[in-house]
């Protein structure tokens, strides 16, 4: 991230999928060391869903693709770092 970060990206928010969704202390501990909210996608199939998204935009190239996603996504739940834990 940080490497991105120089290159100019933005990060808001890090969603994340898998396995280890499952451990909250996991999902926790990133978004404290990041600082940022965790978003984990409701969908059982996250990156079938990705998969879906990116195909529907594909085939509709007048929309964009922040578009499609945000028809498509679906609900997640949020997990925000606890600021107590900075130092």
């Amino acid at each position: 991230m940080d490497r991105m970060e120089e290159e100019g990206y933005d990060f808001k928010e890090l969603v994340i999928c898998g396995g280890l969704t499952k451990s909250k202390l996991f999902l926790q501990m990133h978004a404290d060391i990041l600082n940022l909210p965790v978003l984990i996608p409701d969908c059982s199939e996250p990156v079938l869903l990705g998969a879906a998204i990116s195909a529907s935009a594909a085939t509709t190239p007048d929309k964009p693709l922040t578009s499609v996603m945000q028809k498509m996504a679906g609900k997640a739940t949020l997990m925000n770092p606890n600021q107590s834990t900075k130092s």
